[in-house]
């Protein structure tokens, strides 16, 4: 019972989900090397290279969202990542959620609303603008 009232850390809500519905599901990417410092809600692209004749393939890698991407924008990065020293094997992003387009993160010159306008993001990534109260 002395556990009962314990505090084991804070949190602070960054309003990156707009809503619950539809669920967020979870799956693991590997982000493309020299991406550097990428925060929680960055949006990234999903790039897949051919390999040459008599080459075995490569895992596909994602990539922050930029003005010309080269690939589909279909996740969103779970939490804040540094990939400069030593990346990880794979890191959680969000393939479906109901996401905030405030929250959302993509590189310098890239405008998100316009974007999102155009249906360039996945089908299952859904982005709300708290600005005009409705789904885009």
């Amino acid at each position: 019972m002395e556990n009962h009232y314990k505090n084991l850390g804070t949190f602070s809500p960054d309003r990156l989900f707009y809503d619950i519905t539809p669920p967020a599901q979870v799956i693991g990417i590997k982000i493309a090397e020299g991406s550097g410092a990428l925060r929680r809600g960055s949006v990234m692209v999903l790039i897949v290279t051919e390999p040459e004749e008599g080459e075995d393939p490569t895992p596909p890698t994602y990539s922050l969202l930029t003005a010309d991407p080269a690939g589909a924008p279909i996740a969103i990065l779970c939490d804040a990542e540094d990939t400069t020293d030593a990346p990880k094997t794979v890191y959680a992003a969000y393939a479906t959620g109901n996401f905030n387009l405030d929250a959302l993160i993509a590189a310098d010159g890239v405008n998100l609303r316009d974007f999102v306008k155009n249906g360039q993001l996945y089908a299952n990534i859904f982005v709300n603008d708290p600005a005009n109260g409705a789904e885009m």
